[in-house]
């Protein structure tokens, strides 16, 4: 796939397009098609917990593949929770605004993240987090199983992984 990406033409030939995609994109566009984009964010940076909140706060409002334009870049500027919580806001917001409401999900990000240094009892204390955010806690940092999401991806992915 390096390099050239082949794409279905009407005439179900396929032509060669002069632009790579990331093995990410593809692999995820790919099961999307079949309903569920995995591997899921959360399953990704399971063991990287602040990373995987931060997931949960850009998907809200939000889809996946969106988020996926942007994640590398956000990463690569911010690492961690410190780098975040001391980011410039418009610059934050700046790299943000394909997802769009760039600057609630700024300082949305820059509170969660100096929240997330000052500890917490539990996860729904953190600025920002939702029950999507929640339930994804107990699912990948805490193993729990039997929690009973509201998100349908959520649910999706409790049922093809019992």
């Amino acid at each position: 796939m390096e390099g050239r990406a082949k794409v279905c033409t009407e005439m179900g030939k396929s032509k060669q397009r002069p632009y790579s995609i990331t093995e990410d994109i593809f692999k995820s566009t790919m099961a999307s098609i079949q309903g569920l984009i995995r591997p899921l964010l959360q399953e990704v940076y399971q063991d990287d917990a602040w990373k995987m909140l931060v997931c949960c706060i850009l998907l809200n409002l939000t889809k996946r593949t969106q988020v996926d334009i942007i994640r590398d870049e956000l990463f690569t500027l911010y690492p961690t929770a410190h780098k975040m919580m001391n980011a410039n806001q418009s610059e934050l917001s700046k790299l943000l605004q394909p997802l769009g409401l760039y600057n609630r999900r700024a300082r949305s990000l820059i509170k969660f993240s100096a929240d997330y240094i000052n500890g917490f009892n539990s996860v729904d204390q953190l600025y920002g987090i939702g029950q999507y955010a929640k339930d994804s806690w107990e699912i990948f940092q805490n193993d729990n199983r039997s929690v009973n999401p509201t998100d349908k991806v959520l649910i999706q992915y409790l049922q093809q992984t019992k």
